[in-house]
């Protein structure tokens, strides 16, 4: 399994495009898996190191649920 995790990539990002709102300018990235087709989006903002932690936030798959 972890063999798998250093060198299979599942996941692949497919568009990316800045956002801008009333809360700041985010980056909101597509991705998609090439195990089932599941879109994926990420709305990122500002930067960071790799070795520091990041805050993260998981909505469920209902975006509509989630926005409205």
């Amino acid at each position: 399994m972890s063999y798998r995790r250093r060198t299979d990539c599942l996941v692949r990002q497919i568009s990316s495009c800045l956002l801008p709102t009333d809360f700041g300018d985010f980056e909101a990235i597509a991705y998609k898996s090439d195990v089932d087709e599941t879109p994926y989006l990420i709305l990122k903002v500002g930067t960071w190191k790799a070795d520091e932690p990041v805050l993260v936030r998981v909505h469920s798959g209902c975006m509509t649920g989630d926005i409205f």
